[in-house]
C-alpha cells in the first residue's frame, strides 16, 4: 500500500491542502485550507473557510465541512456546529442529531452522556431512547457495583442505572467508592467517609482525608496530620505536619521541621533529623537534604552519599546519582566515583531504551551513553525526543536541522532548515526554505519537496520600538467597551495584582489590560505583557462568552501564536478568522486558564472608543 502524505501548494493567494502519494502525484487536487491527521489511522481532518470536515485516504468526502469542530468518540465522530452537537458515524450517517449542549463518552457500551439544556442524561445510540432521562446537574461513571454518582440540586448522591436513589443527594461532594467500599465525602466543608447504604462510617471532622485501598486512612485536622483505621479509631495520634505513605507499612513524617520514617505502629525506623527526605525509590534508597545540602540515604537513613551537594537526583536503573556543586552537573555511582565530572549546565534524566542522556553545556547540547562516553561533545542548538528506535532530530550550530542516532553518529545531515518528529512509518516532514516533502531516516525523499509553506514573518521582523506608555485607568473604564487597550509600567502594587493569580512576575516590564471583565481579586481578566523580549498573553477565569480581540498584521498574512498551558487539566477552544479591516485576524476563545507565548505579530491594533493607536 502507498504511503500517503499530507501536501500543499500556494495558489489562488492562498496555501491550499490535500493528499499525495509517495510518487508525488496528487490523490485528489488540492482544496482545502488545512489537512491534519485523524486519531483514527485513515482518516484527515479538513477545513474550508474555518469549517471542519473528515475525508478518508483517497479524498473522499466522509463528512462534509460544515462543522466548527469535531472528534473521535466510541468509534463514531462528535460534530459540533452553532454550539449544538451531535454525533456521526465512519459513513457519515447521524446518530445523534445537532440538538445537544454537549456528547461525550460513557464507560457502558452503545452509551453517551449528554447535555441539553444545561442537564445531564445517558442515551441509548442503539435504541435512541433516554437509559437515565436528562435531568441532572452531572452524570459519572458507574463503578462495578451498579452505582452511579450524579448532581442533583447542587447535590451529590447515587442512583442505579434505573434511576432509583440509593443514596439521596444531600452531599456537597462524593468521591466513587473504593475497593474496601468507602466513598471519601464532603458535608459542611468537612470530610468523612459513607458505605454503599449512605451512612457515615466516619463522620466529617477532617479537613483533608487522603483515601488510600488499605486499612488505615491520613487524615488532617488543623494543623497536624494522623492516621485512623476504616472505621474511624485513631491509630496514630495527629501531631505530624507532613504525612507520605511510601508503601502499606511505612510513612515519611515531619515533626519539629525534622524529616524521618516511621512505620504503621508509629516506632521510628529513621529518627526525624533531616531538612527533607523524598521517597524511597526501588533500590530502597533516597534523596535527603541536611544544612542546605543532599545525600543519599538507605532505609536505616544511614548516608550511602554524604550530604554535600547543592542537588541531587537518582537515576536508579544504574545506581548512578545526578549531582550539582556549584551550579555545574556531573554523575556519580554509589561508590562515589566519578561517571562524569562535574562540567555540564544539565544532565537530562536516561532514556532507558537507549541508554542515553542530554547534556548541556553553555545552552549546547550533546549525548553521553550509561558507560560514561561522550558520545557527542554539546554542540548542538536544540536536541529533540530520542525515538525507541534511538533517533533524535539535531539543530546544528549553523541553526540548520539534521539526524543522529544513539550513537551519536549522523544518519540525515543538517542541510534542512525544519524537521517535524518522526513519526510511526518513520518518515520526517524536512523543509527547505519555503518547500517541504518527507524524508527516511536515511535522507532519502520519500515525498519529493514540492510542497509550499507558509511564510513565518517573525524570521523576518522585530520589534523597533518599545510600548507607548499610557496611564492605566480604572476597571469601570472597561464596562461597555470590548476590545479597549491600556498599557501602564509596571508598579509593585500591580505586581502583587497578578503574582498570587498568574504565578508570573518575574522581569516583567509593560503590561497591557483589556477585555470588559477585569476583576481586583483578577478571578478573572486578560493580560498581555512583555517579559524580557517575549510578549505573554495571560488569562484566568471561565467565560460563558467569548473573548475577542485583533491582532492587526498589514505587513504579512501570516504570524505564529505559539502556545502553552499553565495548567495540564485546562481546557481551550480557539479559532482564528479575517475580520472586517484588511489583513486583520480576530482570535475568538472560551478559556479557564492558560498562557499564550511568544505573540509576535507586526503591529498591535487597539481600538479605544473610536481612537486608534497602533503600538510596535
Amino acid at each position: 500500500m502507498d504511503n500517503i502524505f499530507i501536501a500543499s501548494v500556494y495558489q489562488n493567494n492562498k496555501l491550499e491542502f490535500g493528499l499525495k502519494n509517495q510518487n508525488d502525484v496528487w490523490i485528489s487536487s488540492s482544496k482545502f485550507d488545512l489537512l491534519e491527521k485523524f486519531e483514527i489511522c485513515g482518516f484527515y481532518y479538513c477545513t474550508i473557510n474555518s469549517k471542519m470536515g473528515l475525508i478518508d485516504s483517497q479524498c473522499k468526502v466522509i463528512i462534509e465541512p460544515d462543522f466548527d469542530t469535531l472528534w473521535g468518540c466510541l468509534g463514531n465522530i462528535v460534530v459540533m456546529k452553532d454550539e449544538k452537537y451531535g454525533l456521526k458515524d465512519y459513513n457519515g450517517n447521524y446518530l445523534l442529531d445537532l440538538i445537544y449542549d454537549s456528547v461525550s463518552e460513557y464507560n457502558i457500551p452503545n452509551i453517551v452522556k449528554v447535555r441539553q439544556n444545561n442537564k445531564c442524561g445517558l442515551l441509548n445510540l442503539e435504541t435512541q431512547t433516554f437509559l437515565i432521562e436528562p435531568i441532572f446537574e452531572d452524570i459519572f461513571k458507574i463503578d462495578d457495583n451498579g452505582f452511579i454518582k450524579v448532581k442533583y440540586n447542587s447535590k451529590y448522591g447515587f442512583i442505579d442505572i434505573d434511576e432509583k436513589w440509593l443514596i439521596e443527594p444531600k452531599f456537597e461532594f462524593n468521591f466513587s467508592f473504593n475497593s474496601n467500599g468507602l466513598s471519601k465525602t464532603e458535608l459542611d466543608n468537612k470530610y468523612g467517609f459513607i458505605d454503599r447504604e449512605g451512612k457515615w462510617v466516619i463522620h466529617p471532622i477532617f479537613d483533608v482525608v487522603n483515601d488510600l485501598d488499605n486499612d488505615f486512612i491520613p487524615v488532617h485536622i488543623n494543623p497536624f496530620w494522623g492516621l485512623i483505621t476504616r472505621v474511624g479509631k485513631w491509630k496514630i495520634q495527629p501531631k505530624f505536619s507532613k504525612f507520605n505513605f511510601i508503601d502499606e507499612n511505612n510513612i515519611i513524617v515531619c515533626i519539629n521541621d525534622r524529616y524521618g520514617l516511621i512505620d504503621i505502629n508509629e516506632n521510628w525506623l529513621i529518627e526525624p533529623k533531616f531538612d527533607l527526605l523524598y521517597s524511597f525509590k526501588a533500590n530502597e534508597m533516597a534523596e535527603a537534604l541536611l544544612d542546605g545540602k543532599w545525600g543519599i540515604v538507605n532505609r536505616k537513613g544511614e548516608w550511602i552519599i554524604n550530604a554535600k551537594f547543592d542537588l541531587i537526583e537518582l537515576f536508579t536503573e544504574y545506581s548512578w546519582a545526578k549531582v550539582c556543586v556549584d551550579d555545574k552537573c556531573g554523575i556519580i555511582d554509589l561508590e562515589m566515583n566519578w561517571i562524569f565530572q562535574p562540567i555540564f549546565n544539565n544532565i537530562d534524566p536516561f532514556c532507558v531504551t537507549n541508554n542515553v542522556a542530554v547534556v548541556s553545556i553553555n545552552q549546547k547540547l550533546g549525548l553521553v551513553d550509561n558507560t560514561g562516553k561522550i558520545l557527542i561533545h554539546p554542540s548542538f542548538k536544540e536536541i529533540g525526543k530520542i525515538s525507541k528506535d534511538g533517533y533524535a532530530i539535531v539543530q546544528s550550530e549553523t541553526n540548520k536541522y539534521g539526524i543522529i542516532n544513539a550513537k551519536g553518529n549522523w544518519v540525515v545531515h543538517s542541510i534542512y532548515d525544519n524537521l517535524e518528529d518522526i513519526d510511526e512509518s518513520g518518515f520526517v516532514k524536512a523543509t527547505i526554505g519555503n518547500k517541504y516533502g518527507w524524508i527516511d531516516l536515511e535522507g532519502n525523499w520519500v515525498l519529493p519537496i514540492t510542497n509550499d509553506i507558509p511564510r513565518n514573518p517573525y524570521d523576518e521582523y522585530e520589534f523597533t520600538k518599545e510600548f507607548i506608555k499610557y496611564e492605566l485607568v480604572e476597571d469601570e473604564y472597561f464596562n461597555d467597551i470590548d476590545g479597549v487597550f491600556c498599557l501602564d509600567e509596571i508598579t509593585s502594587s500591580k505586581i502583587d495584582f497578578f503574582s498570587n493569580n498568574f504565578n508570573f512576575i518575574e522581569n516583567i516590564k509593560y503590561l497591557i489590560l483589556f477585555d470588559d471583565s477585569i476583576n481586583q481579586d483578577c478571578s478573572s481578566g486578560l493580560a498581555l505583557v512583555k517579559k524580557d523580549y517575549e510578549y505573554l498573553l495571560l488569562c484566568k477565569g471561565f467565560r460563558e462568552k467569548p473573548i475577542v480581540f485583533s491582532l492587526n498584521n498589514s505587513q504579512s498574512e501570516n504570524f505564529i501564536l505559539g502556545m502553552r498551558y499553565d495548567d495540564e487539566n485546562c481546557n481551550l477552544d480557539i479559532e482564528s478568522r479575517t475580520g472586517n479591516i484588511t489583513n486583520t485576524v480576530t482570535f475568538e476563545f472560551y478559556n479557564i486558564k492558560f498562557l499564550f507565548r511568544y505573540v509576535h505579530v507586526q503591529n498591535i491594533l487597539a481600538a479605544n472608543n473610536g481612537w486608534i493607536e497602533t503600538f510596535y
